[in-house]
């Protein structure tokens, strides 16, 4: 196996290691590091502990799928190629394919708003400035790159929001004596530590929902899978799953370190404290420079995948898609300055999209022969099935409400296909 670390594309196959390194280049993201800590402060302790296990847990569920995905793709199989193999129709493929542009767009929103939340915790600048700002530095970096990320870069990436993590670990709880902010937070907020809570099973069933179809939406995931030793596959998704999870689990905690003298406004206020409460220049430097290039690469990586999905032979600076991103960004700016979304409210608001999909991908990639354009008018009817229980439920119901949807619609295909087969068969 070659070990040349200039990029990606020149291996054939990959051991556990690197492959885990790239896997977990690409999932750590703005969720990452802010969904855990706003699960805790709304549904307790156990929330942000549970975040972090299943979503472990969810990568550990993706082992079969992704050797499923190893014995129907070759080297040269990316996911924009599989989908246009299995649509017997060129309709089925281009609306499937125009619903993945979406969930391309509200993927690169979630971490622009993570970068946002990132920028007022440091400089309290608003959110909606924040999106700006963020999206110009991020697109100035993916233009100074060009070339795809190399794997010595997803090294450091990793080894650095680990080393950042185990520093503010270190920093907060080694200072200010774990056991006196134990004691603060039992005194302050002990609604925290309530373990019943009614909505806290949906959430987790939503969060399992969302993580795992995102892992068949993103073509960096599925273009990856061909590199990865086949026997060394269950070893390192194992490994990815594990480190991955450390993650979340440590970043929620440090929240412990500022809500346990009292009280606060918002979520937004947490992480400016947090930060503030940094004494260390060198640190707070360390920190915001290790934070912010990590959602910075993970912008970066996703509009890679999405230019690499949809126009990979084509000029990517044209004046209509400078148009479009001009367009783009501006809403961006409108969405965030009338609604200022959290991270956490953002991944939730798009989950029903990315759930919905989990029944129909799991149907193209298991059903054996091709078909039709059935599949993405189901994903779009679930989405706004979805959508609509939201007048009624919560986020968290209405991604089940969704998936269910979904499930109903492929047992009704399913059963109208064996109806029609049989009746055939009965006519021979």
């Amino acid at each position: 196996m070659n070990h040349n670390l200039t990029g990606i594309n020149i291996y054939a196959t990959m051991g556990a290691s690197l492959s885990a390194i790239v896997l977990l280049s690409r999932w750590i993201t703005g969720t990452t590091f802010f969904i855990a800590p706003e699960a805790t402060l709304r549904y307790g302790l156990v929330a942000g502990f549970s975040y972090s296990l299943i979503g472990s847990l969810t990568i550990f569920a993706f082992i079969f799928p992704a050797s499923t995905i190893q014995r129907q793709c070759s080297n040269k199989c990316t996911l924009s190629t599989f989908l246009e193999n299995k649509y017997t129709d060129k309709k089925g493929y281009r609306l499937h394919q125009w619903i993945m542009f979406f969930v391309g767009l509200t993927s690169l929103y979630i971490q622009v708003d993570a970068g946002a939340m990132l920028f007022y915790a440091i400089f309290h600048l608003p959110l909606q400035y924040g999106v700006l700002l963020f999206s110009v530095i991020g697109l100035l970096f993916y233009f100074a790159v060009k070339t795809p990320l190399s794997i010595r870069h997803h090294i450091y990436k990793v080894a650095s929001v680990l080393l950042l993590l185990v520093v503010l670990m270190v920093y907060f709880f080694i200072l200010k004596g774990v056991e006196h902010i134990y004691e603060g937070v039992r005194l302050y907020h002990p609604y925290l530590f309530v373990i019943n809570n009614q909505e806290l099973p949906y959430f987790l069933l939503a969060i399992f929902f969302i993580f795992l179809s995102q892992f068949f939406l993103d073509p960096t995931t599925w273009d990856q899978l061909p590199k990865i030793e086949q026997r060394k596959l269950k070893q390192t998704f194992i490994l990815t799953g594990f480190i991955w999870g450390t993650i979340p689990l440590s970043f929620f905690t440090l929240i412990f370190a500022v809500i346990y003298t009292g009280g606060f406004q918002n979520v937004y206020t947490i992480y400016y404290d947090l930060f503030q409460s940094i004494s260390s220049p060198i640190l707070f430097t360390f920190v915001i420079l290790f934070l912010l290039g990590a959602i910075i690469s993970t912008f970066i990586i996703q509009i890679s995948s999405m230019v690499n999905h949809f126009e990979p032979q084509k000029k990517l600076v044209t004046i209509k898609n400078t148009l479009f991103g001009f367009l783009f960004i501006l809403s961006m700016f409108y969405v965030t300055k009338a609604f200022q979304p959290t991270v956490f409210q953002l991944y939730f608001w798009f989950g029903i999209i990315y759930a919905s999909s989990l029944l129909p991908n799991l149907w193209l990639l298991f059903w054996k022969g091709k078909i039709g354009s059935e599949v993405p008018v189901i994903w779009l009817m679930s989405i706004f099935t979805g959508f609509f229980s939201k007048l009624f439920y919560s986020d968290n119901i209405s991604i089940i409400i969704s998936v269910a949807t979904s499930g109903a619609l492929l047992l009704t295909l399913y059963g109208h296909r064996k109806f029609l087969k049989r009746g055939e068969i009965n006519e021979a």
